[in-house]
């Protein structure tokens, strides 16, 4: 969740719309995965939905309170806020989805995302339906932020592209707004794996759960990444 750090330079120019997997989480995005991730049992979901939200809500909390100490007073539709996305499905049955959100998707725009082509290529298992229709799930978050918050522009690593593609073209065909998409490069290790749960060396928002002898690992990530480490942990170079 280090890049989640960049966004806080933001704060005072846009409003912030944070949203928690609470129905992908069980899912898992395909996105840099050579193979399926083991499907979370619904205790382990349910702690991680309110692990993140707790990090994120004390992340937007610190990062105006940051802003309001330099004098600059958030009005109140500037605060961010932090939606959990098994909110917005809980009222949709999978025939609705299918005819409400379904029917805008197209299979060959979706066959030819990095995230299903390569492990199409690479994967004698090929993928699961339900990973292929992650797209589609990442796709609405985008048209639901956009309909109720008038999000208009949705962020992440560069390896969420496909994913942010999908959005666009789904707010454009549900809501007929044009919005954008912005990816930042990954921060990786030297031998070029990313940072995460899934391959053990993740880098917590959490104070509990990482400690300064974890975050040494930063210093040894490689040097075309260090601009990017700056702009997410510092607010200057120096």
């Amino acid at each position: 969740m280090v890049g989640e750090l960049l966004w806080r330079n933001f704060f005072d120019m846009f409003t912030n719309a944070s949203q928690i997997g609470g129905l992908t989480g069980s899912i898992g995005d395909p996105s840099g995965k050579a193979s399926e991730r083991p499907v979370l049992h619904e205790e382990a979901l349910a702690s991680n939905v309110l692990g993140l939200r707790r990090d994120l809500e004390t992340f937007v909390d610190n990062s105006e309170a940051a802003i309001e100490a330099k004098g600059q007073l958030l009005p109140a539709e500037m605060r961010g806020s932090v939606e959990n996305n098994a909110a917005h499905y809980s009222h949709m049955n999978i025939m609705e989805f299918f005819v409400e959100i379904g029917r805008h998707m197209r299979i060959s725009s979706m066959l030819a995302r990095d995230s299903v082509a390569n492990r199409l290529r690479t994967d004698a298992k090929g993928m699961s339906l339900t990973e292929f229709a992650y797209q589609a799930f990442q796709a609405y978050d985008f048209a639901w932020l956009n309909k109720h918050y008038n999000a208009v522009l949705q962020v992440g690593g560069s390896d969420q592209w496909g994913n942010i593609c999908a959005g666009i073209e789904l707010v454009h065909k549900m809501n007929g707004n044009a919005v954008h998409g912005l990816t930042v490069p990954l921060l990786t290790t030297p031998s070029g794996e990313k940072f995460g749960k899934s391959a053990g060396n993740a880098i917590w928002l959490d104070a509990s759960k990482t400690s300064h002898v974890s975050c040494d690992v930063l210093t040894c990530i490689p040097d075309y990444m260090t601009p990017l480490l700056h702009s997410s942990i510092f607010t200057s170079s120096s």
